[in-house]
């Protein structure tokens, strides 16, 4: 089987849980203004960061094992049980310890949205860790199926509680929370019924899934703290309402990343198997000449998209967007370019890295945010997206000959070359699939 078509199958349930999610920020937005908007962004926040935080890095694990001998696939179903209730149990102390020593950070987050927000948390995790299970069997459609589906329960009820029953966030919650129960329910019971039995010993396989993913879940983690605590900084210093406006902004900003970073995807097996070539250069050229026009096009098109899309209210996400759209253009880039180094071993530089990047955008959520606002929180934001895009290109020209005009200087005759290049076995194609989502997380905030 070609692995265009799995990376193809993935990137379309991407694109529709992305535009499921586009459509409840509408809906939310619309019913219920930038101050509603932004109490669903940080729901959300917390939700998908505790996601990857509570995951120990054991995701990746998950499907690089089974991959390898599908013998793993039951022992694996039960470690992921239990990971996800330990998981949602350290996130649920952690987001209560923010909460007692900065409330403001999550101000507008308390009471029952609080509490639905914190049992969400084992669903997602859950999710995550049966989805990378299910990509290591060669199930790629079940693989996307949680998240997409799971998004369109979020649209779904959105549209009905929100729009035709003009019930509040905390109905609205609740409605989802019992709706993925059962879905998560499903999910984990299909896996069981069609993983087969081995005798792996759980405890070793847990020490040796943690010595796995530890490195791509520090980068994990830390990424998605960096991308996605802008909300937070601003909900901090000016409040719900212009959380909410800035959330907007980089919402949009991050659309465009999708293709991007699923076609960078298909590098990993490619580097890991040492026959990638110029592949890596070919496949950025391309992003280059597809993706640039794109962008400066919603540049231009930034308030008419936004009032036809949240109306007049959220007008001044304009300007956010415009500034966090550098940014996201070059984190793009980014997300290709880490696939290529995913596929060389990983170093720990690259994995410690956004270390230091998140100490420096908080820095200038600090400076930036109380002076500037919602403008400030983009602009930190774009700075740290340029400041990793750098870090990434200089260690991967480190590891490689390639030049910066063969890198980003398009040629007309790579697209056609790198739609013909790619053909995969079934366990190249899990560990592709694995990168992919771990890349359009990282990259489109998922």
């Amino acid at each position: 089987m070609r692995f265009i078509k799995s990376a193809g199958t993935t990137l379309a349930f991407k694109i529709i849980a992305m535009s499921f999610g586009l459509g409840i920020s509408v809906l939310i937005g619309r019913a219920m203004g930038p101050e509603g908007r932004g109490v669903y962004g940080l729901v959300m926040t917390v939700i998908m960061i505790s996601s990857v935080f509570g995951v120990f890095g054991l995701g990746a694990a998950n499907a690089y094992f089974i991959a390898k001998d599908r013998n793993h696939a039951r022992v694996i179903g039960w470690q992921s049980l239990f990971v996800g209730i330990a998981g949602a149990a350290v996130s649920t102390v952690a987001v209560l310890f923010v909460r007692h020593l900065a409330p403001a950070v999550l101000k507008g987050l308390e009471g029952p949205v609080l509490v639905i927000t914190l049992l969400m948390v084992p669903l997602f995790l859950w999710g995550n860790l049966y989805a990378r299970a299910y990509l290591g069997l060669g199930r790629v459609v079940a693989f996307n199926t949680f998240e997409t589906f799971g998004r369109g329960i979020f649209f779904g009820a959105a549209a009905v509680v929100i729009l035709f029953m003009n019930r509040d966030m905390t109905f609205y919650l609740a409605s989802v929370l019992a709706c993925l129960s059962l879905l998560t329910l499903g999910y984990i019971i299909r896996y069981f019924q069609i993983s087969p039995s081995g005798k792996t010993k759980a405890r070793e396989f847990f020490t040796l899934s943690i010595s796995y993913g530890v490195r791509p879940w520090i980068a994990a983690v830390f990424t998605w703290i960096t991308i996605r605590s802008g909300i937070f900084f601003v909900n901090y210093f000016k409040g719900t309402a212009e959380a909410g406006l800035f959330s907007v902004a980089q919402q949009i900003s991050e659309l465009l990343i999708i293709v991007p970073s699923v076609v960078g995807a298909i590098l990993f097996p490619r580097v890991a198997s040492g026959d990638s070539k110029d592949l890596t250069a070919k496949v950025l050229r391309t992003m280059n000449a597809v993706f640039l026009p794109l962008f400066l096009l919603l540049a231009f098109l930034a308030e008419p998209i936004i009032t036809l899309l949240f109306g007049a209210e959220f007008l001044p996400s304009a300007v956010a967007l415009r500034i966090i759209l550098p940014g996201a253009y070059l984190l793009g880039l980014e997300v290709i370019i880490a696939g290529d180094i995913a596929g060389r071993g990983y170093p720990w530089p690259v994995a410690l890295i956004w270390i230091p990047v998140f100490a420096i955008n908080a820095i200038g959520y600090m400076i930036l945010v109380p002076r500037y606002g919602i403008d400030g929180a983009a602009l930190a934001t774009s700075i740290s997206y340029a400041l990793i895009f750098v870090y990434m290109t200089f260690q991967l020209r480190k590891m490689t000959s390639f030049t910066l005009s063969q890198l980003f200087i398009p040629r007309l005759a790579d697209l056609r070359a790198l739609l013909s290049s790619s053909r995969f076995g079934s366990g190249g194609q899990a560990q592709s699939n694995a990168a992919a989502d771990d890349t359009v997380e990282r990259g489109a905030g998922l």
